[in-house]
């Protein structure tokens, strides 16, 4: 719905649900509502923030904060010969280490788009920099309705002098546990309601 000024309201069920100016910010919103509507109503399944591709059923789990290159890499991987799942949530079955396909479209920058060689389609040369925009995964490759957990990559700052977790120093202890409360970090808080989540993740 356009608003007066100029803009345009985003509504979900005759609810604002946002105010954008540029209309491709509107289609990033619904995605995000989008996103958060399948997390609420994916029971049972641990829940976390990555890009998933998988090759002859076998899953490789990209697990990582926003900009830290999680959908770059699953993009290059997809354009390398691996079947797209997702690069939002990885929808992991605790008892076979099963991964449901979410295929939404990647989001990926002008510079990752030019870094991969993609089209950057219409508009090109006209883009905010660090504007996203989505990419149908079919452009990059084949997708795929699923596969079994078969590799988690954990994407750490570049940096090795930066805190490893957002609340301050890097925690004292071995690697398995700063990698554990990392991907803490990127679970989603639906995954608790999952009997013996901790022990599963």
């Amino acid at each position: 719905m356009r608003t007066p000024s100029g803009g345009h309201r985003v509504l979900v069920d005759d609810v604002a649900a946002g105010e954008v100016v540029a209309p491709q910010d509107a289609v990033e919103l619904v995605v995000s509502h989008l996103n958060q509507l399948a997390v609420a109503h994916t029971a049972g399944r641990l829940l976390l923030h990555a890009g998933v591709v998988e090759r002859a059923g076998r899953a490789v789990v990209i697990v990582g904060p926003s900009g830290r290159g999680k959908s770059t890499l699953t993009a290059a991987l997809v354009l390398a010969g691996f079947a797209y799942l997702t690069d939002e949530v990885a929808a992991i079955d605790p008892s076979s280490g099963w991964i449901d396909a979410f295929p939404k479209p990647l989001s990926l920058s002008t510079a990752t788009r030019d870094l991969l060689g993609l089209d950057r389609g219409p508009g090109a040369g006209h883009e905010t920099p660090g504007t996203k925009h989505p990419v149908a995964p079919a452009t990059l490759g084949t997708t795929s309705r699923g596969g079994r957990l078969d590799l988690l990559v954990l994407l750490e700052d570049p940096d090795p002098t930066a805190p490893a977790l957002a609340g301050g120093a890097p925690p004292e202890g071995s690697p398995a546990l700063t990698g554990f409360l990392a991907l803490l970090e990127q679970t989603f808080a639906e995954t608790m309601a999952v009997p013996d989540a901790l022990e599963h993740l």
